[in-house]
Order: structure tokens, then sequence, then C-alpha cells
């Protein structure tokens, strides 16, 4: 009753014969020889992208922000930590070693 249930086997489907370029190319392929205007809106996202020389998006950006972000934080707490360990050494260290003798 309390025993640990086996976790069930996930399904890992692999087919005998994958080509990633192949299947990339029979899913784009057809949009861009229509002309749709979805990859209009792409080849112009992408040249600007180019132009601004940030061939990766605003995702870095978005990543870098958050991580100088959650360092500052960090290094606020430490700081405050290290103004609290100093203060409680210097002020309740002699109380508390008095008591003691």
């Amino acid at each position: 009753m309390f025993r640990k249930q086996p976790k069930p086997r996930p399904f890992d489907y692999r087919p005998r014969y994958y080509d990633p370029d192949k299947s990339f190319l029979a899913d784009h392929l057809p949009a861009a020889k229509s002309g749709d205007a979805r990859v209009d809106a792409m080849k112009s996202r992408i040249s600007r992208q180019f132009r601004s020389g940030d061939s990766s998006g605003s995702f870095r950006t978005d990543t870098q922000r958050q991580i100088k972000r959650s360092n500052r934080i960090l290094i606020i707490v430490l700081g405050l930590l290290l103004i609290g360990a100093y203060w409680f050494l210097t002020v309740h260290l002699p109380r508390i070693l008095a008591v003691i003798e």
C-alpha cells in the first residue's frame, strides 16, 4: 500500500528514417513559394535584425537584464547580511560572553 509506485514509461517515438532538413523544407517550402504574407513579414523581421546587428533577437537582451538584476539583488542581500553580522558581533557578542563567564 505504501510502496513506491513505478513510474510509467515515457512515450519516446523515434522514426526509423527521419531527415530534419527534409522535414523543415517540406513544412516551409510551400508557404515560401506561394508568397504568403507571413513569409514577407518574416523576411522583413530578419533583415531588420541583421541591420541592427542583433542576430539573436530580444531574448538575449532580456535574459542579460534579468541576470544583471538578480546579481544586483544578490549583492544587496549579501551586503545587508554582512552588515547585520558585524552589528551582531560588535553589539551582542560581548554581552553574551559576559553572561557566559
